[in-house]
């Protein structure tokens, strides 16, 4: 896939407090926090067993947390959201115990994942393949917006449209739509590093798959 949750998160922070459920949920316990190092004292299974990775977000006290690392089965390196990846990570307020879950929305980041390679024409057996993308910034964004849509609108089937939770689903789908608009895939044909081509998204709706 393009992006990770933590793009997720950089957008919409909530959705990990106000749809936590919609997500798959690979570990849940209870952990302590001591400078940049979460420690789970008790979990449903080991950070190894439930494969958490850098980019995925944590629930710490119900504060989401990006993930830096994983230093062990019971160890991870996390950071309040960052401006950037690249940015020293920003240390949660230390507590010594408290629930936190590990959630991932990648089940509906694949949806979008695969709408937009077929959207680029990228999803063929004749097709150049993602490899051929020279930049996927942009389409981790468009991902993460479509992304957030499917779970606005999962979260909001109960509530309605009309509910602040189905209000954000029509705000992310209208973001996601306009993303995909303006979106400009430049293409590395020819394995040289240099983008010999364009491709735009055809406009199509998001539908749930």
């Amino acid at each position: 896939m393009f992006g990770q949750d933590r793009d997720m998160l950089a957008i919409e922070p909530h959705a990990f407090t106000d749809a936590l459920w919609a997500g798959r949920r690979l570990a849940s316990g209870t952990a302590g926090a001591e400078g940049t190092t979460l420690t789970s004292t008790s979990s449903t299974v080991s950070f190894i067993d439930a494969q958490a990775e850098a980019g995925q977000v944590v629930v710490f006290n119900g504060v989401p947390l990006e993930i830096i690392s994983v230093t062990s089965a019971t160890v991870l390196e996390v950071s309040r959201l960052r401006g950037s990846t690249s940015d020293a990570a920003l240390p949660p307020a230390p507590i010594g115990s408290a629930p936190f879950a590990l959630v991932s929305f990648e089940p509906q980041r694949a949806i979008v994942h695969r709408q937009l390679l077929g959207m680029l024409g990228l999803d063929g057996p004749d097709s150049p393949g993602v490899e051929a993308i020279v930049d996927v910034g942009p389409l981790a964004h468009a991902e993460a917006l479509g992304t957030l849509h499917l779970v606005y609108a999962a979260a909001s089937a109960l509530s309605g449209p009309s509910s602040s939770l189905g209000a954000r689903a029509a705000m992310y789908a209208d973001m996601f739509a306009r993303a995909r608009q303006t979106l400009a895939v430049g293409l590395d044909l020819d394995g040289d590093g240099e983008a010999d081509a364009t491709r735009r998204p055809a406009l199509t709706h998001l539908v749930r798959g």
